[in-house]
């Protein structure tokens, strides 16, 4: 992001220049995983999303790492 600015008070002109540089936070690499497995016709998940059968399943995934230099790979699944 470049910044530019100016004033003037009519004898003495000022301006200014500044460049701003935002950059994800590097850290090593990351991977969570979570999973959830629900059986029988009474499990919670069939009362909220209006479901029959007698098993439910749910996976999510998030991974995070820098790659190319300062550059962030965030991919992430849900199931």
């Amino acid at each position: 992001m470049k910044l530019e600015a100016e004033a003037d008070d009519g004898q003495n002109p000022a301006v200014g220049h500044a460049e701003l540089y935002f950059s994800p936070e590097q850290r090593s690499a990351i991977l969570v995983a979570v999973g959830e497995v629900a059986i029988g016709r009474a499990a919670p998940d069939f009362a909220f999303t209006n479901q029959s059968g007698n098993f439910s399943r749910r996976a999510d995934f998030f991974f995070r790492k820098s790659v190319f230099g300062d550059n962030l790979l965030n991919p992430w699944l849900y199931q």
